[in-house]
């Protein structure tokens, strides 16, 4: 085998298995008909990569994720080259080898499954998506996961950690005809493929395959294969209150700027919705901050409820437009924020 490539793909490759697994595992790479291969398995998650790029010998190998964190110190191109049982990464400086045991490695190859349902997402769609809602995740090692509804007229994206909810619903969403969930661990990786990708391909389709054991995800030159999340998905929709006629409407940046300067006393704030103008209270001992963001909406009443401020500023950086609205029933209630196709819920809290 003897292929060349940008290191940058080498490095997006050896970033997305390593999150998948351990650092001593290994890649099956491939080179075939100007594209080389990249296959990689552990447990019930698998994931392969497929390049572009000029290839000179056709041929199968192994690269180790532990010696491949040699490549952070590369740059540009690099060659592949060996056989089955030896792989040379090289550079105009830098060479290194790994010995295997042809014997020794587990055939690594995407597993067969029957899949129940085929569907297929616009790109633009599926990336705005998970972009929109991959905050309400909570922190790194929950067991949250992303819903997905589809309908014939529309896509819903939807994440909750207990604190938080975001929706995104591109169309609308009347009775599903297809759901899915996918694990919190695989969503890094799907944020983090080449921006560059959804411009060429932004009239392009992911192809979604699932069943009740496993779910194939592939767009463009990148497939992933992982177990279908067992828990079930919250009630999102007991507490999603319908759009209310009555609302404050803020500019989503001057909220955000003035907002920031509240972290550094207090993340947990106590904040009102007043006639004409959002008001948050920042209290830590003796030192106080309160910002004032005026909306071009008024309310009858006022009503003030604890809230986490980190929340807070995750649901207003993903709004899609220049203005949201929010609503709160009472103190006791979520703080709706939404705008365009975007709803957002932030828990109250008790201060």
């Amino acid at each position: 085998m003897n292929a060349s490539l940008p290191i940058s793909v080498l490095k997006e490759i050896k970033f997305n298995c390593t999150r998948l697994g351990k650092s001593d595992q290994v890649i099956k790479v491939s080179a075939a008909d100007s594209k080389m291969t990249f296959q990689f398995k552990t447990g019930q998650y698998f994931y392969k990569r497929e390049v572009s790029c000029p290839v000179r010998e056709i041929g199968d190998s192994f690269l180790s994720l532990s010696r491949a964190k040699q490549i952070s110190t590369l740059s540009g191109t690099v060659i592949l080259e060996g056989d089955l049982t030896n792989l040379t990464l090289s550079d105009e400086d830098i060479s290194f080898r790994e010995d295997w045991d042809p014997s020794e490695v587990k055939e690594i190859q995407e597993p067969s499954e029957y899949w129940d349902n085929e569907i297929t997402i616009p790109i633009p769609i599926f990336s705005k998506g998970l972009q929109t809602v991959a905050h309400a995740l909570g922190d790194e090692g929950t067991l949250e996961n992303v819903l997905v509804n589809i309908s014939d007229d529309g896509f819903e994206f939807v994440t909750t950690d207990g604190h938080q909810c975001a929706i995104y619903l591109e169309g609308t969403i009347t009775e599903p005809v297809a759901s899915f969930k996918i694990p919190r661990k695989l969503i890094p990786l799907l944020l983090t493929v080449d921006e560059d990708l959804f411009d060429w391909m932004s009239d392009q389709e992911v192809n979604i395959k699932f069943s009740d054991f496993k779910i194939r995800i592939v767009w463009g030159e990148h497939t992933f294969v992982f177990p279908t999340p067992k828990f079930p998905f919250p009630p999102y929709k007991a507490i999603l209150p319908p759009r209310q006629k009555e609302y404050l409407e803020i500019d989503v940046q001057n909220a955000i700027d003035k907002l920031k300067k509240l972290s550094s006393v207090n993340v947990q704030v106590r904040a009102t919705l007043q006639q004409d103008v959002f008001e948050v209270l920042a209290a830590e001992g003796p030192t106080k901050a309160k910002v004032q963001i005026p909306s071009t909406k008024t309310l009858s009443n006022s009503v003030s409820f604890g809230i986490n401020l980190k929340f807070l500023l995750a649901a207003l950086s993903q709004i899609p437009d220049r203005t949201c609205r929010l609503t709160i029933a009472n103190s006791y209630s979520p703080l709706h924020i939404y705008s365009g196709e975007a709803d957002f819920l932030v828990m109250p809290l008790r201060l």
